[in-house]
């Protein structure tokens, strides 16, 4: 069971807004040690989470170079349930 669609644009459009509310609030403090650090630690993180989402995808999109289980090889048949036609999805093997 899957929340809706817009359930995601709406946590996400929430999370980027107060982390813009947060880093906003360290930028208007006083320089220091702690402000440097804070600021490090948001870029950090940040360049982290806007890398999470092209790499999670792209490694998602690599097929394996071995067989998916129970898929053809040259030692075992296709099983009826492993076929285009009775899952419609096409099998990376």
């Amino acid at each position: 069971m899957y929340p809706p669609s817009a359930t995601f644009a709406v946590a996400w459009t929430t999370l980027f807004t107060l982390q813009g509310v947060a880093v906003w609030l360290v930028v208007r403090s006083p320089p220091g040690r702690a402000r440097t650090i804070a600021l490090a630690a948001f870029v950090g993180q940040f360049v982290v989470n806007l890398a999470w989402t092209p790499t999670f995808f792209g490694l998602q999109a690599i097929r394996p170079r071995w067989p998916s289980p129970g898929c053809s090889s040259p030692r075992s048949p296709r099983r009826p349930s492993c076929s285009v036609e009775s899952t419609g999805v096409p099998l990376s093997c």
